[in-house]
């Protein structure tokens, strides 16, 4: 279809007559503008059509104030042919006068999606209340770039004050985050929910000899007569794509089909000869029995986190210990759709490099932190909480926070938790701060290490390591089989500078290199208690120290001049 004959296709309410004739009579028009320099800028605007069982929501309007600019946001309950006018009069024309308010509203260039008289499914409108169930819908899609001012308003929604407190004043109103939804600024919806079928439901009805008979059928509004719909249903069991059967309802609005073998998935989709596809479910489960089984912790651990400067994280961690589940022995099935099920299941299962190699990839496989120190260290926790036998955390600058922050977070009775560090100077000055505080940062990490070996506390074997021969710089965090390599130490996490943490892919090569390393390492507490002492200082070495302080000052005041002249 051209474009002229497009434009008289949707010039008039009449063209969507065979699409709502009688499922409709009042349309609700929602508008949100912003003003700025005597101009309405369009945001949104939806145009919902009411069954008549629907009561009417209010006539209102609403206004922000937002510097330089100003919010409006409106709700007109029309006519259905008032309703449809309009949204079709938005079509193509620069401006369109506002439904309940004398004004014009600029909206640059609109076109249609679908281009002719259609409406489409979609289950993911974001406006859409519930009791749409799945609204069919026809929208008009904003052909140029969003005016200047909108633009302003979508890039500083996070940053800018007055724009954060306009994002939430929109979503309060619109009930949906429309500054971050891009494919509906500047647009229009018409939105039609299902025009006969509050809702629809399939179950298996009966069964034996082998079959089962699936029936659906659904909640008729008031006044909808249901017969002669068409049911197709679409079948998708373990092997593959199943069966596709076809089959009309009867006067209340029902359809079976039999099925030979048992129902694995399910799903279904309702058409109707005038109006056009109004229901697609797609392809889900039967629960045909349920079990339940219940797990009590063996206890608790709580871990108050030690101070230290840059940690942000001061809530107690509290974990509860699980018991390992006990082996479960195979049920032997002769049902091929059962025992396939238990097969792929146990692919599922598969973890580190058993996983198929084509399926290892995760969403979470590069996380990056910054400034964002609490998330980081609750990323790293769900990590660990993840571990059912071993955890190594690799980090030449571990000390006790670090283990109090992060092992704790095991929730798998007997996990073994293992450290693999290079011990650096620092593990011979003051673990703290603080006025009075004599233990040094080797000696709480050897404290520690004793306290975790508390039976209550639930862990597995505790076994830190320094290795003295091959110096550590990169951090790892082993779970189980799988690696993850981190950018800065874990006590450094998310702090200030950009963090990346990332899972690897193929770790193989990388995890028999840390076990050898780990191997030939040997105990922090035996390096500790064999630690070379340090050389008392003596008068001399503070002087000195004054020195080179004092020189440092000096230099750094005589650059900060020196530039200073340059740039003037």
């Amino acid at each position: 279809m051209e474009g002229d004959e497009v434009a008289d296709d949707l010039a008039h309410s009449e063209a969507w007559a065979g699409l709502i004739d009688g499922d409709y009579d009042r349309g609700v028009v929602r508008i949100a503008t912003l003003t700025r320099d005597r101009t309405n800028y369009l945001l949104f605007a939806s145009v919902e059509l009411l069954p008549p069982e629907i009561p009417s929501p209010p006539n209102g309007a609403q206004a922000m104030n937002c510097d330089p600019g100003r919010l409006y946001v409106s709700r007109n309950v029309l006519p259905i042919s008032a309703a449809l006018d309009w949204y079709q009069a938005c079509w193509n024309v620069p401006t369109q006068a506002h439904p309940g308010a004398p004004v014009e509203i600029s909206l640059g260039i609109l076109s249609p999606e679908p281009p002719v008289r259609r409406l489409v499914l979609r289950n993911d409108v974001p406006f859409s209340p519930a009791w749409h169930v799945m609204p069919r819908l026809h929208r008009l899609v904003s052909m140029q770039p969003l005016p200047a001012p909108i633009v302003d308003m979508t890039e500083g929604m996070t940053s800018v004050e007055r724009y954060r407190r306009a994002r939430s004043w929109l979503l309060e109103r619109l009930h949906f985050d429309l500054l971050a939804h891009d494919d509906w600024l500047g647009g229009i919806g018409l939105v039609a929910p299902n025009p006969l079928l509050g809702s629809s439901r399939a179950r298996i009805s009966t069964r034996g000899n082998g079959t089962e008979t699936v029936t659906v059928a659904g909640r008729p509004r008031r006044g909808a007569t249901l017969d002669g719909l068409k049911i197709v249903f679409h079948e998708r069991r373990v092997a593959g794509t199943g069966i596709h059967a076809e089959h009309v309802t009867d006067a209340f609005g029902a359809a079976s089909a039999l099925i030979t073998g048992g129902v694995e998935e399910l799903g279904h989709q309702i058409l109707c000869p005038r109006r056009g596809l109004l229901h697609d479910e797609p392809p889900g489960w039967f629960f045909r029995s349920f079990s339940m089984q219940t797990n009590v912790p063996v206890g608790e651990r709580i871990a108050n986190p030690m101070r230290r400067r840059r940690s942000t994280v001061a809530e107690p961690l509290v974990t509860s210990i699980w018991r390992p589940p006990e082996v479960q022995q195979p049920v032997v099935t002769t049902s091929p759709v059962m025992r396939l099920e238990q097969l792929q299941r146990l692919r599922q299962d598969r973890f580190g490099e058993y996983r198929p190699l084509q399926a290892r990839g995760d969403r979470d496989d590069v996380r990056a932190f910054e400034n964002e120190r609490e998330e980081a260290v609750l990323f790293i926790r769900r990590l660990v909480a993840r571990a059912r036998r071993r955890i190594l955390l690799v980090d030449p600058y571990l000390v006790a926070a670090d283990l109090q922050e992060f092992a704790y977070a095991a929730e798998q009775q007997g996990v073994e938790i293992q450290c693999l560090i290079s011990p650096p100077k620092r593990y011979y000055t003051r673990a703290s701060s603080e006025a009075g505080a004599t233990m040094l940062t080797g000696e709480e990490l050897v404290a520690q290490i004793v306290a975790m070996r508390e039976p209550a506390l639930g862990f597995g074997k505790i076994d830190v390591r320094a290795t003295t021969q091959r110096g550590l710089h990169d951090r790892f965090l082993r779970i189980d089989d799988d690696l993850w390599h981190c950018g800065h130490s874990f006590n450094g996490v998310g702090t200030g500078d950009v963090s990346v943490m990332s899972r690897v892919t193929r770790p193989g090569e990388l995890l028999t290199l840390l076990d050898e390393i780990f191997s030939a390492a040997g105990s922090f507490e035996d390096w500790w208690a064999r630690r070379p002492q340090p050389r008392p200082r003596t008068i001399r070495d503070r002087v000195a120290d004054m020195l080179r302080r004092a020189a440092s000052a000096i230099g750094g005041s005589s650059g900060s001049k020196d530039a200073g002249g340059e740039d003037a």
